[in-house]
C-alpha cells in the first residue's frame, strides 16, 4: 500500500468533534464519529475498493460491533441499486495470525468482534457479508462486489473545504520524469481526500437524458475529474466525465504510461473540448447556470513550456471553464508560450514556506477553491508525506 493511504489511515479520524455525517452517508449506532457509505455504482475488488475508500478520506468498514452488523444490512436492503448478495467488509486474512483489518497492515488492532456464517471461515483471505443472512463468508480478493466505506464525520466547525461548490478538472501533462509523475499523482489522491464529492453516489441516476433525474446535480458541491494526457495521446481506460466519479482510478494509471515528450498538444486540448465544453456529448451534465452557483474551474498541470501541435490551440476552445496553471515546473512570467502566457490561464501562487512539498501543494490548490467559492473557515491538514 503507498505510504499516502497508510497515513491517511491514521489521521483522517482526528479531531472530529460534531458528529454530523457528509450528506449521502448513515452514522454508525456505536459510533457517532463515524458515517457509512455504501458504493454500487462500480464494483471492485478489495485491493480497489479499499484504495477507493482511501481516496475518498475513509477505509473500508471495520465493523465493532452486532449493532453496525445490522445497520449495514438494513442499508444494503434499502439501496435500489444494491443487487449483489454480498458485499466487501474492511477485514482481511492476517497471515497464519487469524484476522486483521485492512488497512492495519502490521496487526496492530485486534479484531474482536466477529459474525461468521456456518461453516466460515473457509478458502478465501478477503471477507464479505451477506444482505440475506447478516453474516459473514469467506471470499477471493480477487471478487468483484460493492463495499461500504467508513467515511469520518464532519469536523466542526466545518473546514472550508466542507463547503466548495465547484467543478473541477485537472490537466495533468504526465511526460514528466517518474518522479514528477510519482509527485503529481500523490498531490492528486491528496487533493481529493477531503473533497464533497458524494463519490459513493450511485450512477445509474446519471445517463444521457437523466442528468437532471431527482434533482442530482443540485445535490452535488463538488465534482472532479481529469485528462491525464502524454505523447499525442490521452489515458483513455475511463473517459472523462463529471457525471461519474473515476478520478482516483484515473490518477491511478498515470504510473502506466510511458514519460515520453508532447508531440501533438491538440490531442489534450480537443478532447478537453469535446467532453467538457461540447454539451451535445453524452453526459456532459455541466452545471455552469446561474442557479448552481457552481465554479467551474480547469487546473493545468504542466511539465514543459513548449510543446508540437498539429493545430492551432488556444484557451478560446474552452471558454466557459476559469484556467489556473499550477507552476511546478516553470511560472507564467518565466514562459514565451502563448498558451500558459494567454491573460486568461492565471497562476497558482504557491507560498514561499516550502512549496516543493506536497503537503504543501494541496493545501495551496484547497485554499485556491475555498477563495474561489468564497468559503469561509480554516483548510484542513494535509496527509503528511
Amino acid at each position: 500500500m503507498h505510504k499516502l493511504f497508510k497515513v491517511l489511515c491514521c489521521v483522517v479520524f482526528v479531531g472530529i468533534l460534531s458528529a454530523t455525517c457528509p450528506s449521502g452517508t448513515i452514522k454508525s449506532i456505536a459510533d457517532p464519529d463515524n458515517c457509512f457509505a455504501l458504493v454500487t455504482q462500480r464494483s471492485l475488488n478489495e485491493s480497489m475498493a479499499n484504495r477507493r475508500c482511501f481516496a475518498g478520506n475513509g477505509r473500508l468498514v471495520q465493523i465493532q460491533n452486532a449493532f453496525d452488523n445490522k445497520l449495514l444490512v438494513d442499508i444494503a436492503n434499502t439501496t435500489p441499486t444494491m443487487t449483489f448478495d454480498y458485499f466487501y467488509i474492511g477485514i482481511v486474512r492476517n497471515g497464519t495470525n487469524g484476522w486483521r483489518y485492512s488497512d492495519d497492515d502490521n496487526g496492530l488492532n485486534q479484531v474482536t468482534y466477529f459474525n461468521w456464517d456456518v461453516d466460515q471461515p473457509t478458502l478465501g483471505d478477503c471477507v464479505a457479508m451477506s444482505r440475506k443472512t447478516q453474516k459473514w463468508v469467506t471470499v477471493g480478493c480477487a471478487s468483484e462486489l460493492p463495499y461500504f466505506c467508513d467515511i469520518p464525520a464532519l469536523h466542526e466547525p466545518l473546514f472550508c473545504t466542507d463547503k466548495i461548490n465547484a467543478d473541477v478538472v485537472f490537466m495533468v501533462d504526465n511526460s514528466g520524469t517518474k518522479n514528477d509523475t510519482r509527485m503529481i499523482h500523490d498531490v492528486l489522491f491528496g487533493f481529493t481526500t477531503v473533497m464533497p464529492t458524494r463519490w459513493w453516489d450511485p450512477i445509474s441516476e446519471v445517463t444521457l437524458t437523466g442528468c437532471y433525474m431527482n434533482n442530482l446535480l443540485d445535490q452535488q458541491q463538488t465534482r472532479v475529474a481529469s485528462i491525464i494526457y502524454y505523447d499525442n495521446t490521452w489515458i483513455n481506460t475511463y473517459t472523462p466525465t463529471l457525471c461519474t466519479d473515476a478520478f482516483p482510478e484515473n490518477a491511478d494509471l498515470m504510473d502506466t504510461r510511458p514519460n515520453q515528450a508532447i508531440t501533438d498538444f491538440s490531442v489534450p486540448v480537443k478532447t478537453a473540448k469535446k467532453y467538457f465544453e461540447d454539451t451535445a456529448q453524452p453526459c456532459v451534465c455541466r452545471r455552469n447556470e446561474t442557479k448552481y452557483n457552481t465554479k467551474q474551474v480547469m487546473i493545468w498541470i504542466p511539465m514543459r513550456d513548449s510543446f508540437q501541435t498539429s493545430q492551432p490551440v488556444s484557451l478560446d476552445m474552452l471558454p466557459t471553464w476559469d484556467h489556473y496553471m499550477f507552476p511546478i515546473k516553470f511560472a507564467k512570467n518565466s514562459t514565451t508560450n502563448p498558451f500558459w502566457s494567454d491573460p486568461r490561464m492565471k497562476e497558482i501562487v504557491m507560498v514561499n514556506d516550502h512549496p516543493e512539498f506536497i503537503p504543501t501543494q494541496i493545501m495551496r490548490l484547497w485554499r485556491l477553491l475555498c477563495d474561489l467559492t468564497s468559503s469561509d473557515g480554516d483548510v484542513p491538514l494535509p496527509p503528511y508525506i
